[in-house]
């Protein structure tokens, strides 16, 4: 039913970007479908080995790749060959670049409901939910589960790229 689909994470794996609470609510997800993939894009040696070593205590080997730092050409195509962008964000009031090239990406967007994102995401633009393992579990869930969601969700993204961030707004 949703076999093949990626989850797609790209940027640092500083500990405010909340991978780690990503890694976690994965967890639920692979047990309704554990076909589905998560693709993580960025991190120094380091913070990937101690992520590494959280996906193999939870037993997720299979389901949890890491790329570690990738030049810009190739973190746009894991971009574009992703069906659901998250941004797992646990904290912070900066809107992360990354925002800017998911929306133009037009793919469906998952990011939590913090001010880094609320200031430019709204629930017509991405799947808002709180910063907690449970949160992105559930919002994760009910975008794979809702195909029209996720095209209702990549419309509203791309629509909001053209439209305020795009050359005519400038």
């Amino acid at each position: 039913k949703h076999e093949g689909l990626s989850i797609v994470y790209t940027g640092t794996f500083e500990h405010y970007q909340g991978v780690d609470v990503l890694i976690r609510s994965f967890v639920h997800i692979s047990k309704i479908n554990p076909d589905i993939q998560l693709i993580l894009v960025g991190g120094k040696p380091e913070q990937i080995k101690a992520n590494r070593a959280l996906v193999s205590e939870m037993g997720m080997d299979g389901s949890i790749h890491f790329t570690g730092i990738v030049s810009l050409q190739d973190a746009n195509a894991y971009i574009h060959l992703a069906d659901i962008l998250v941004s797992p964000r646990i904290e912070g009031t900066s809107v992360p670049l990354k925002i800017y090239t998911y929306l133009y990406a037009g793919k469906p967007i998952l990011a939590t409901n913090i001010p880094a994102h609320s200031l430019v995401l709204s629930p017509d633009h991405a799947c808002l939910v709180e910063p907690t393992v449970d949160g992105l579990a559930a919002g994760l869930i009910r975008m794979i589960e809702d195909a029209d969601l996720r095209a209702g969700l990549s419309k509203g993204s791309k629509n909001l790229a053209e439209e305020k961030y795009g050359l005519k707004s400038y």
